[in-house]
């Protein structure tokens, strides 16, 4: 039993941070096209890297 609930307690972490950087990598994105002024092609090649 101890194992399953550290196991969904990791999970968890992992699904928290797993969210947290995506979230925190299109916020980066979306703010260096802005500085670039939305250059698309630069844009795609950051996200297909």
């Amino acid at each position: 039993m101890l194992n399953l609930i550290y196991a969904r307690k990791g999970e968890e972490n992992v699904l928290a941070f797993l969210s947290f950087s995506v979230a925190s990598f299109v916020k980066r994105v979306i703010i260096d096209s802005r500085i670039k002024g939305g250059i698309y092609e630069r844009d795609s090649r950051i996200i297909y890297r």
